[in-house]
């Protein structure tokens, strides 16, 4: 199934919840569920121009990034240290990076993408890190 997934303000103890959001079918645009750790297939990182910029206005944030991709259920995310870990912040990037050295995402051209409970996110350019 095609979604959307993005970090979701819901917080249980020290456990960061991501929203899964259909992309296709008669629940498109709507949570179906929420995780604290899951994976996706053929991610596409993406930032909606227009929410970025009423982020920087107004300081509120809203939900305008978000990775598209095919979600499985009964996939188990890697472990991270195999991927690179990626960041996004409004206020001072126009895309997701590669937190290490600040390069988009895309220039890895990722495989699947990985969302833990820390709320941590990690890409993978290979099949299994």
């Amino acid at each position: 199934m095609r979604v959307e997934v993005y970090k979701s303000t819901t917080r249980t103890g020290r456990f960061r919840y991501w929203s899964i959001r259909a992309a296709e079918g008669p629940d498109r645009g709507r949570v179906i569920a929420r995780r604290a750790e899951l994976l996706i297939h053929g991610p596409d990182f993406v930032v909606q121009p227009a929410g970025r910029e009423r982020v920087r206005a107004t300081g509120r944030k809203n939900v305008h990034a978000f990775v598209r991709g095919e979600f499985d259920e009964g996939i188990t995310p890697w472990l991270p240290t195999a991927g690179h870990p990626i960041a996004y912040n409004a206020r001072k990037f126009d895309t997701f990076v590669l937190a290490r050295d600040g390069r988009d995402v895309a220039a890895i051209r990722p495989h699947s993408a990985s969302f833990h409970s820390d709320g941590t996110l990690w890409a993978y350019d290979k099949v299994g890190g």
